[in-house]
């Protein structure tokens, strides 16, 4: 709707979306904004989905030049335009988060600081009390690998309590 504003004399406004992660559980969608069915919005999502990337939306402002295009030539263009934004779009990578507490003795604290860092976790927040208690984030996909690994080198002392 941003672009209708900004261009409102355009022909066209086309547009396709990937809602959520590319991988899975995205919702997608297109509109082709009266151009010929399967022209603009479907070729424009093809090239979304495969770059494999989520959360983006991409829409191409069209003006009639005079020359008909033809369905062939809409789906290039469409195609390339997104394509062509690609090549200079800047993209952050998102990474699923996962929040736990580590509860140990004041004699491990050195030992886990160290497997956290190794593991690429952040240690968000460290209380003492009777023991040390440490509430700690990393990238969930590697957080089965520290659990395990702190398990083994404590021989089964230190545990991770995951918060869902």
């Amino acid at each position: 709707e941003a672009k209708r504003i900004e261009y409102p004399d355009a022909t066209h406004h086309c547009s396709a979306f990937v809602a959520g992660a590319p991988d899975g559980g995205a919702v997608v969608g297109f509109d082709d904004d009266g151009e010929p069915s399967g022209t603009a919005g479907r070729p424009m999502l093809n090239v979304l989905q495969h770059k494999r990337i989520g959360d983006v939306v991409a829409v191409v402002v069209r003006y009639f030049g005079g020359i008909k295009l033809g369905a062939g030539g809409l789906v290039r263009a469409y195609s390339a335009s997104v394509q062509q934004a690609f090549e200079v779009l800047p993209l952050d990578q998102r990474v699923a988060l996962r929040m736990g507490v580590i509860v140990c003795d004041y004699a491990c604290e050195q030992m886990v600081r160290h497997h956290l860092e190794q593991h690429r976790a952040s240690l968000e927040r460290c209380d003492y009390g009777q023991s040390v208690s440490m509430t700690i984030s990393m990238a969930e996909i590697r957080s089965d690998d520290l659990a395990s690994h702190l398990h083994d080198v404590s021989r089964g002392q230190i545990l991770i309590q995951w918060q869902d």
